[in-house]
């Protein structure tokens, strides 16, 4: 038997920024009847990476259903040993992640990772990031110079 299931938050940390950049689920399905739901808040135009491994068992069957916010997008995804969704979050909120499997006795040990990221956004924090510390260095090397 399989614990309840583990969560892991991934942050992305530039300078005093610390953002969210995604979750890790590890969880059991017990029966093809159980279905599993998860909320994960992403930004508007955010780069989205979801990807469902089956873990404990040979080519299990896979099934998610991935729903934004308005309800506007919602669609079913299948395949075995492996699921991987990449898109475009059309808008901003909380985006609804349900998981699914044909369970045919015991337990299927489940993993879910789930990011997403604004390109964009990303793309400004590391300039800021390299803009102050090359700010730092030059500072550094003035107060330090050796005096002649």
């Amino acid at each position: 038997m399989f614990s309840t299931g583990v969560s892991i938050t991934v942050y992305n940390n530039l300078g005093s920024q610390r953002t969210k950049y995604g979750t890790i689920l590890s969880f059991a399905i017990s029966s093809k009847s159980e279905m599993h739901c998860f909320y994960e808040n992403f930004g508007k135009d955010a780069r989205l990476r979801i990807k469902v491994t089956g873990v404990n068992a040979q080519s299990p069957e896979l099934h998610m259903r991935l729903t934004s916010p308005s309800m506007e997008f919602s669609e079913w995804f299948h395949n075995r040993d492996e699921l991987m969704y990449h898109g475009k979050a059309e808008e901003e909120g909380y985006y609804e992640v349900c998981v699914t499997a044909r369970v045919n006795y015991g337990q299927l040990r489940v993993n879910v990772e789930m990011f997403g990221h604004n390109e964009e956004e990303l793309k400004q924090k590391v300039s800021e990031k390299v803009e102050l510390e090359s700010t730092r260095r030059a500072i550094f090397e003035a107060e330090f110079q050796p005096s002649g």
